[in-house]
Order: structure tokens, then sequence, then C-alpha cells
């Protein structure tokens, strides 16, 4: 394509590659994040304490899941963008989404039609 340079004023050509790649969804075993039985640290005293929750945190996440067409056998991935709310004075657990329309899911990112 090409575009005016905004200070000259000339046209000016652009030339634009994307390139997707794709990978693998793996869920490892459970044991995979846990250290190894015999592994410490001598003389390691645990002065620091964790941190205490916060009585209220938001925070954004995503839903990943597949969906297979009725109509066409098509197969799609579909993204799903929520934001998630906790606050434990008021005993409120929610979640924002957009819902998405089954008989056309369009654009595979749910939340941006």
């Amino acid at each position: 394509g090409d575009a005016i340079d905004p200070i000259t004023n000339e046209t000016i050509f652009i030339s634009q590659t994307i390139d997707f790649m794709d990978y693998f969804e793996i869920e490892p075993d459970a044991h995979f994040f846990q250290p190894k039985r015999d592994m410490f640290c001598v003389g390691r005293v645990a002065a620091d304490n964790l941190p205490g929750l916060p009585n209220y945190y938001e925070y954004g996440s995503e839903l990943i899941f597949h969906y297979k067409s009725s109509h066409s056998n098509t197969v799609h991935k579909i993204i799903s963008p929520r934001n998630n709310w906790y606050d434990h004075e008021m005993f409120l657990a929610r979640v924002d989404y957009k819902p998405i329309n089954m008989d056309n899911p369009g654009n595979i990112f749910a939340g941006r039609r």
C-alpha cells in the first residue's frame, strides 16, 4: 500500500508482513510445578510472612474454548475476555463478559464485535 508522509507530503510505499505462529496448548501435570522432595536450603530462616489478601481486587482473564459450527462444521477457537471482581466486605464476586451468539460467532475475540 501507500500513504502520505505528514511532514514532507510525499507519497511513500508501505510494505507490511504479518507472521502468524501456532503454539501447542498443553496442561502439564501438577507435579511439574512442585519442587523436588529433597530440595532445601541449609540454614535458611523464613523470616518473611506472606502478605495478606486485600479486601477487594479486580483482574482480567480470558476463557478460551472451541465451538464447532453446525452450519459449516468449522471449528472456531473462541477467546472471551472477562473482567473479574471480588469484594470481601460486600460478599460480592462478579464476572463481566459479553455473551456469545453461537449462531453467528463471527470474530473469534468475543468481546470485540
